[in-house]
């Protein structure tokens, strides 16, 4: 269906529902505003997919692309957080023919940096409201986003204040590697009072191996390859899980990596 057709559709039902509410005394103005808002982020969600859509068609049938660039996969699904909500799209993975770099060509026409999940318009206005409210406030702030997490928006202002000063940066060069681990296992913590809380527990590594490879015994010992142990007290396995991606982006050069295993003790 033509966008423009579809844009039209949702603002007459959404005119005749309101005046219809407002007739019947189920809405005021203040209602009528919240749910004009909320397609107007609605709307704008379509448009931008629509026109991420018309980007990544230009690409696939531009000669000049073609010569330079291969197409490696199609429909690579991305999910960034903005102000209008999430918006989520397909996109080519494309190899460059001299160099064998491989690259996201729409993304890089958006400005769009490889891992990014938070839009810069977005991470501007959270860095914005944290000055006001608490890290939860902030992220509670926003509707249609799938960004839940605190510690995402206090690694925000942390990294931002680091960038604003006289400090060297200290991060180190991303570690590239072939395969990566990460093991979750969670458990229940008992209390004195009250109910008992469930300890979450994840362990990034790159492997193991022998300590000692000359002993002649079956009892030989491992140890893991730049293990990084992860726990804590999350209500929500997202929160989790999002602390996980932040330390794996932090450290590692995700697109150097070929596979990352994820395994479990019976973990949903």
């Amino acid at each position: 269906m033509n966008i423009i057709t579809e844009l039209n559709r949702k603002i007459t039902t959404h005119m005749t529902t309101c005046m219809d509410k407002a007739l019947e005394e189920e809405s005021g103005l203040t209602g009528m505003i919240e749910s004009t808002l909320t397609l107007v982020r609605e709307m704008g969600r379509d448009m931008m997919v629509e026109m991420i859509g018309s980007l990544e068609e230009s690409l696939l049938n531009s000669e000049d692309r073609k010569r330079e660039w291969v197409v490696q996969s199609r429909n690579r699904e991305k999910t960034i957080s903005t102000l209008l909500g999430d918006i989520c799209y397909q996109r080519t993975y494309y190899k460059n023919r001299e160099t064998g770099v491989f690259r996201h060509l729409t993304d890089d026409l958006l400005g769009i940096e490889p891992h990014t999940r938070i839009d810069t318009g977005l991470q501007a206005d959270m860095l914005t409201k944290a000055k006001e409210m608490s890290y939860e406030k902030v992220v509670g702030s926003y509707d249609d986003i799938s960004v839940s997490s605190r510690s995402t928006v206090k690694n925000l202002v942390h990294r931002t204040s680091m960038e604003g000063s006289n400090w060297p940066n200290p991060e180190e060069e991303k570690r590239k590697v072939r395969f990566l681990y990460v093991e979750a296992d969670e458990d229940h913590v008992h209390q004195q009072r009250g109910k008992g809380l469930i300890m979450k527990l994840a362990y990034v590594h790159e492997g193991k191996r022998v300590l000692n490879p000359s002993c002649k015994s079956k009892h030989k010992r491992n140890e893991l390859i730049g293990a990084k142990y992860l726990t804590g007290l999350y209500p929500k396995n997202d929160d989790f899980w999002f602390e996980v991606l932040d330390y794996l982006e932090a450290t590692y050069d995700l697109d150097a990596v070929e596979q990352i295993f994820l395994s479990g003790d019976g973990a949903p």
